[in-house]
């Protein structure tokens, strides 16, 4: 009998071989999956050919029942692995309702088996290996099989298809997920739970899977009845329903093993997946599995992380071994602050998952802990966590957890301060997410987390684009805390930029959010930031309310940092209207409460605001011993507060007399402000020096004026001082305009003593 032969292919740099059923490229194996590799080998045995796509489903799918689109799928795949992204020359044309040919020069060469002696020693080696396959299976026959066939990852998504909000038909979902993940040949997707009461199911059905990486969608509509379960289950793409059916049970545990089961054996039919020979739960409780969908539908639907936890609880107390649940657990703990106890629940089933290899609970404990560390400012811990969280996922073919994989890469680029990396990878997470998991929420998260990163950079147009985009996706998703989050960076950078008005704009949109939102921290920040806009436009009646509602998260947390920033705003609106006297009353008042409570270190911007108000309000001497105290009782207000330290300084000198030294100081705290960004304040401190050289009529102000001029749009001292300096000059007519366009903007800022220079103005203007 003649030697075998079969064919190898060549073409470009690519090596196809039939013996090894392998691809090559420039010598190193490539990984292909089975529908690509059977594809491939059919262009190149029929190269220049224009292949149909009845033909290519016919081959490769060997009279199963595909979908253009499955074809089109694997078509994309392709291309990916031999480099086809020459649009103009590629390599696999596509001819518009026809098929497709490919293009490239294919050379074929034989690969004999060699001779006779070689084939007798292949032989024995042959006899030698399938006893030794016979040993490795009679000791684990489910390695064998695992490594016996492959098959092509299936991309799942869950959507309720019921009106009713209940926690068997939201929660239940996340469970089923988790459930389907363990088949190794499905990923599996699970969208904000809002989105079915938003959308028709089904028309959902369509527009998810015809996007993307989206291969197929299951439709779960959940009914209890005297205490029995029941699920219409549907299975569907953008083209036609492939089955439905309806599960029974008197367990919602039994109901979602039975479900999963039913999934898994429906893809089997109709695509490469692999029938499960068993599918072991994430529990075996009944009561727990019930818990852990009411702590879902509590987290994601209301925000309620409080009443999460207690049901999160209630199913690990249960069943302590319900990882799943464990892991929600920590995560609302982060949410809640008690970092330490989420950091012990990581720590507790870590070895099991590195034993067991569970790459994807692995990632989930060390971004836990990466996220706790970080939030403690135990940034070297956060560090290890992170690169450890990293390892765990970079081999993981999941798509869904490679998405939450590069959120552990963002976290360290964040510690590093690493902003370009960070960019780079959120834009691989928002091409993955729009490719595999295009959702109003996921979407928007990674917008507003560009957002933050392009703030850090200064680059704050690219912002305000980002942040614009996270805001319609939360609105579409209507998430009231990932708005205000958004809000809260959005008048953050409208305050750095003293973008006054649109910071106005802002908090008209925010408004009907405030009694919505579950999240202290956020609200918290927002309502920061935007009272100091309204302060420094005149409108301390809003202020006021915001300031009240600041006291009150402060008191609903008893967070002390919280009580400190009521006390940094309220001060700032006296500061605005040069009410320095009624600011050092106040401060002193609340001083030796805030003493008795805090410790020295916690109370630096405390420190800081009384110091500066010092200056302007006690004798030149005493503020100037104040100062020194602060100094000597507070080192670190010299470390992280020079620059506001400084401020203060510079208003001691010149009432001391020390005019050129102080206005040399105050200039350099401008400067500082500009460089660290903080334009608002930058330019404030440059109304401050105006005001300084207002009372000494033999220096030069025209500069400063024409600088602030360029950095201003309108403030209300700026137009006063202007005035203020045009009367100097005795330009009366110009000093009264500026003050009349004055009253018409500044609001509650507007005095009495206002009023009177703008008559006396007008009355001057009259006379010229």
């Amino acid at each position: 009998m003649g030697a075998q032969t079969t064919l190898d292919y060549q073409f470009l740099d690519f090596h196809l071989s039939r013996n090894q059923q392998a691809l090559y490229y420039k010598g190193k194996k490539q990984t292909i999956n089975t529908k690509a590799y059977h594809l491939l080998l059919e262009f190149v045995e029929n190269q220049g050919e224009i292949l149909s796509k009845d033909h290519l489903i016919n081959t490769v799918w060997h009279g199963q029942i595909v979908t253009d689109a499955a074809l089109a799928k694997q078509i994309l795949r392709l291309r990916k692995i031999i480099h086809d992204d020459d649009l103009t020359n590629p390599i696999i044309e596509t001819h518009r309702g026809v098929g497709y040919r490919f293009t490239a020069p294919v050379n074929t060469k034989n690969a004999e088996s060699g001779k006779k002696s070689y084939k007798t020693g292949l032989f024995v080696f042959i006899i030698l290996l399938v006893i030794v396959a016979a040993i490795l299976w009679s000791q684990n026959t489910t390695t064998s099989t695992e490594t016996e066939v492959t098959a092509d990852d299936v991309n799942v998504v869950v959507l309720s298809n019921s009106e009713d909000l209940s926690p068997i038909n939201l929660g239940t979902l996340s469970y089923l997920v988790s459930l389907l993940e363990q088949d190794k040949s499905i990923n599996a997707f699970y969208p904000q739970i809002t989105w079915p009461t938003k959308n028709s199911p089904d028309e959902l059905a369509i527009d998810i899977t015809s996007k993307g990486k989206l291969d197929y969608a299951v439709l779960v509509n959940f009914s209890e009845n005297a205490g029995r379960f029941e699920a219409q289950v549907t299975l569907r793409n953008q083209d036609k329903v492939f089955s439905k059916t309806t599960l029974e049970s008197n367990q919602l545990l039994s109901l979602t093993q039975n479900i999963s089961q039913w999934i898994n054996q429906s893809l089997s039919t109709i695509d490469n997946v692999l029938p499960l020979s068993e599918n072991t739960p994430l529990t075996n409780d009944d009561y727990a599995l019930q818990s852990y969908i009411q702590g879902i539908t509590a987290q994601q639907l209301k925000q309620d992380f409080s009443k999460a936890k207690n049901y999160f609880e209630a199913a690990v107390h249960k069943d302590p071994q319900f990882k799943a649940a464990w892991v929600q657990l920590a995560y609302v703990k982060i949410k809640l602050n008690q970092l330490t106890e989420a950091i012990s629940i990581a720590d507790t089933f870590l070895p099991q998952a590195i034993i067991d290899n569970d790459k994807g609970l692995q990632f989930d404990l060390h971004y836990i802990k990466a996220v706790a560390y970080s939030q403690l400012q135990e940034f070297q811990k956060a560090k290890e966590s992170i690169a450890q969280s990293i390892q765990s996922i970079e081999e993981n073919p999941n798509p869904i957890q490679k998405i939450h994989g590069l959120k552990s890469m963002i976290l360290m680029n964040h510690l590093m301060k690493d902003w370009d990396s960070a960019l780079k990878n959120l834009n691989e997470q928002l091409e993955l997410s729009e490719s595999y998991y295009p959702l109003d929420h996921q979407l928007a998260s990674i917008y507003l987390d560009q957002a933050l990163v392009y703030a850090y950079k200064a680059d704050f147009d690219q912002a305000r684009q980002t942040l614009t985009k996270a805001i319609h996706y939360y609105s579409q998703d209507y998430n009231p805390d990932n708005m205000i989050e958004s809000y809260a960076l959005m008048n953050g950078i409208n305050l750095t930029e003293s973008n006054y008005e649109e910071g106005l704009q802002i908090a008209n949109q925010a408004e009907n959010l405030l009694n919505k939102t579950n999240l202290p921290k956020q609200e918290m920040r927002y309502l920061m930031s935007t009272a100091v806009i309204f302060n420094l436009t005149g409108r301390f009646d809003r202020s006021e309310k915001y300031i009240a509602r600041m006291a009150q998260l402060a008191k609903e947390t008893n967070n002390k940092r919280y009580y400190l920033m009521v006390e940094a705003v309220t001060m700032h609106a006296f500061y605005v209207q040069d009410k320095f006297i009624e600011a050092y009353n106040h401060a002193n008042t609340i001083k030796a409460t805030l003493e008795n409570n805090y410790v020295a270190e916690e109370m630096p911007i405390f420190y800081s605001w009384i110091t500066l108000i010092a200056s302007r309000v006690l004798p030149p001497e005493q503020a100037l011993d104040f100062y020194q105290d602060m100094q000597v009782k507070l080192p670190v207000l010299m470390e992280d507060f020079a620059t506001d330290m400084n401020r203060a300084k510079g208003h001691i000198l010149v009432r001391l007399g020390q005019v050129e030294e102080g206005l040399e100081v105050l200039q350099d705290v401008e400067k500082s402000y500009r460089e660290k960004n903080e334009k608002h304040v930058a330019n404030y401190v440059g109304f401050e020096i105006l005001a300084i050289l207002l009372q000494h009529p033999d220096k030069e102000y025209q500069s400063v004026i024409n600088r602030l001029d360029s950095k201003t749009q309108y403030d209300y001292l700026f137009f006063k001082l202007k005035a203020q300096f045009k009367a100097r000059e005795s330009d009366y007519l110009a000093a009264a305009m500026l003050m009349q366009e004055n009253k018409l903007k500044a609001n509650q800022l507007w005095t009495a003593k206002d009023q009177l220079l703008l008559e006396d103005y007008m009355e001057k203007s009259a006379q010229e």
